[in-house]
């Protein structure tokens, strides 16, 4: 298809090189997610997780770059987080992604690139009550009901700040950076709003979720391995407090796929098991039932550009 839009700009920061260097970007504040799920708050701001009115056999592979790279030209991008705002970075992936199936749905003509640094904001200020202030890091659900109340902002704005570690801190705590506040930007993004986001827990709604073009991020004290090994998965490894999203998987050969927000080159040629398909940058490969091992102790979120989770047919070997 035509290219329909030109890529925003995006600002380079350096991937990390080191242990050290990664643990200053892993910012989930693991120790206040179940106290906000078990909130009425929580109740308040998401809707139960169901595909209305799915008649159609769940997919058994789903790679959702593919359509992506088919919408945009390029693959997803790989800019990586300059600190603790894994949760904000995760949740411009997933926004991002819904704008590609968008265009490839007929809904949509033009693409955006993300700025994340307000979502960040206020998912951690307004909806988290500042309550991490001085710290790096947010809450999953804290983002997905910033992103359904407040919206989000791209790139093309005139007077966002660079995406820069000292940008976004600041904001994140509720300061100006070059004079500018989130408060400034509250209008532009209000056109800007997610449909629906919801909790999803079994590996059931995670298939039937990515199957139906929903979109996820998931968020935990789970870690892997940098690089893939000589199988092509990437193992369980030292915990990361982090959050990443989720694009694809596969019940016959035994994935799923994780977008990670470190850089282009830190997570290897991922080589797909039982395929031998080339994977773009950024992404891990991990077994289904370490991935169900990281769920069961997880923040997974699912994104809709709609009021609800509705089916979505569309035939996912088209891309393949």
């Amino acid at each position: 298809m035509s290219k329909l839009w030109q890529p925003g700009q995006k600002f380079n920061v350096d991937a990390p090189r080191n242990a050290a260097d990664r643990k200053q970007l892993c910012g989930v504040a693991i120790d206040e997610i179940e106290p906000y799920w078990d909130s009425s708050a929580a109740a308040d701001n998401h809707s139960e997780f169901v595909i209305a009115g799915q008649t159609q056999e769940r997919q058994k592979t789903v790679r959702l770059w593919l359509p992506y790279k088919e919408a945009t030209g390029q693959n997803p991008d790989t800019t990586p987080q300059p600190t603790g705002n894994c949760v904000a970075a995760a949740a411009d992936d997933v926004l991002e992604l819904l704008q590609a199936l968008a265009i490839m749905a007929g809904k949509r003509r033009k693409f955006r690139s993300i700025h994340s640094s307000f979502h960040y904001a206020t998912g951690r200020v307004l909806i988290g009550k500042n309550r991490l202030r001085g710290r790096p890091g947010s809450i999953g659900g804290w983002q997905a009901a910033a992103l359904e109340q407040f919206g989000a902002t791209h790139m093309e704005l005139s007077g966002l700040p660079d995406y820069t570690k000292k940008f976004v801190d600041a904001w994140g705590d509720d300061r100006k950076a070059l004079g500018k506040s989130f408060r400034d930007f509250m209008d532009p993004a209000s056109t800007h709003i997610v449909g629906s986001t919801a909790r999803v827990k079994p590996m059931e709604g995670v298939f039937d979720s990515l199957s139906n073009l929903h979109p996820m991020t998931i968020a935990g004290s789970f870690g892997y391995s940098m690089k893939p090994g000589r199988d092509g998965y990437h193992e369980i490894g030292k915990p990361w407090s982090h959050q990443m999203s989720l694009w694809g998987y596969s019940i016959p050969d035994d994935w799923v796929a994780i977008k990670n927000q470190w850089g282009r080159a830190v997570h290897g040629q991922v080589i797909e098991p039982g395929t031998g398909l080339r994977w773009p940058p950024g992404f891990l490969c991990v077994r289904l039932s370490d991935f169900a091992r990281h769920l069961r102790v997880a923040e997974c979120i699912a994104f809709s550009r709609f009021k609800g989770f509705p089916e979505q047919r569309f035939d996912h070997t088209l891309v393949a």
